[in-house]
């Protein structure tokens, strides 16, 4: 079953704005290594609260944190 987010919004990159009524966009600046790391750390544990950095992910969650389309869509409320 399709979700109806995927019918009412195409794919877009987490840069592009969505085009919604209410939607601010407001530039930001990229993340160096540790804050992109401590704020994925820190989304990842609102939505699955026991998330850590460890030694066994810490490579895995800097790269995710490298790669551009990984960015969070700023003050979205529902980004990881």
């Amino acid at each position: 079953m399709t979700r109806l987010v995927d019918v009412l919004l195409p794919q877009r990159g987490s840069r592009e704005p969505l085009g919604v009524y209410g939607e601010v966009v407001s530039p930001a600046p990229p993340l160096d290594g540790d804050a992109a790391v401590r704020l994925l750390a820190e989304r990842a544990v609102a939505v699955r609260p026991g998330f850590a950095v460890t030694p066994e992910n810490a490579e895995v969650v800097a790269e995710v944190c490298r790669r551009p389309s990984s960015r969070p869509r700023a003050g979205c409320g529902r980004c990881p």
